[in-house]
């Protein structure tokens, strides 16, 4: 395997693995990271500021962006999910398109032909994925809050 700064690129059953001293440090900075980002989310959506959709979709994305394991069949499962939200959270569709390419070019193409491609893939591909959610979180929260203020604003002039 490849060595990339201490840890050690290992392929098995068809999957990239990181290998090294600190791959149980970094698996808890991803749990901590998984927990901080439910309860950030399903606290916003208890005080109403996001939609139960939004919510659930943020928050399944959510889980699998900072998951320690990635399959490409998880963008089979969130596709779908994202098709149905992508228009509320006016981003533009070049965002989940572009984390399936990457996806696609890092497995099963770069593993196949040019392994040393697989790793700065996959990162470019996380960062996209990540970079993709803290938009949608950002414009969800600004449109709620921007519905919240018109359906206050139609009470005052309606009360």
């Amino acid at each position: 395997g490849a060595l990339v700064g201490k840890f050690r690129l290992v392929g098995s059953f068809g999957s990239t693995n990181l290998i090294g001293p600190q791959m149980h440090a970094v698996r808890m900075v991803l749990l901590v990271a998984q927990v901080l980002g439910q309860v950030a989310l399903w606290g916003l959506y208890a005080r109403g500021r996001l939609a139960w959709q939004d919510a659930g979709a943020l928050s399944l994305s959510w889980l699998v962006a900072a998951g320690s394991l990635f399959s490409a069949q998880y963008l089979v499962w969130l596709l779908p999910l994202w098709a149905v939200v992508m228009p509320r959270w006016r981003l533009p569709a070049a965002l989940p398109i572009t984390v399936c390419v990457l996806t696609t070019l890092a497995f099963p193409f770069a593993w196949y032909h040019v392994g040393s491609l697989v790793l700065p893939l996959t990162s470019i591909r996380n960062v996209a994925l990540v970079g993709m959610l803290a938009l949608a979180a950002l414009h969800t929260l600004q449109h709620t809050r921007r519905e919240a203020v018109e359906m206050a604003q139609e009470r005052t002039v309606i009360g």
